[in-house]
């Protein structure tokens, strides 16, 4: 197996006769807000824990206290978790990368028609064109 093409067809050899076959992923790449929301449904809240002076500005730095939003307890650890950790927890847990409600689409254009230019600037114009 020195290729990615033998490691590929192995595996493919190997998983011939297994049913159901699901993957867990040990870390997935979810964003800050994502992670924010799946623990705003469980009812839990993200709050910064300031760990020395300037922290916040690294985000390899910064830990977050789970706060259960109802009772206002911290979950866990008191001292917080990274991103990273939140990460791997989730994805552990089978949490999709992306959410399932799908998001509106925004409308860029205000208008259906263009709206008309004001008076006194069409006004302006037709002096201007006159010189």
């Amino acid at each position: 197996m020195n290729s990615f093409e033998d490691e590929d067809t192995y595996l493919e050899q190997q998983l011939e006769g297994v049913e159901n076959f699901t993957i867990r992923h040990s870390y997935l790449p979810y964003s800050h807000w994502r992670i924010k929301e799946v623990f705003l449904n469980m009812g839990i809240e993200l709050r910064p824990y300031y760990t020395w002076y300037k922290a916040m500005r690294y985000r390899s730095c910064q830990s977050y206290v789970l706060v259960e939003i109802y009772t206002n307890k911290i979950i866990g650890d008191e001292r917080g978790y990274t991103l990273d950790v939140l990460r791997c927890f989730l994805a552990k847990n089978g949490v999709p990368l992306h959410s399932e409600i799908p998001k509106p689409k925004k409308n860029y254009r205000k208008y259906k028609v263009a709206p008309k230019r004001r008076e006194s600037c069409e006004k302006f114009l037709e002096i201007i064109n006159k010189l």
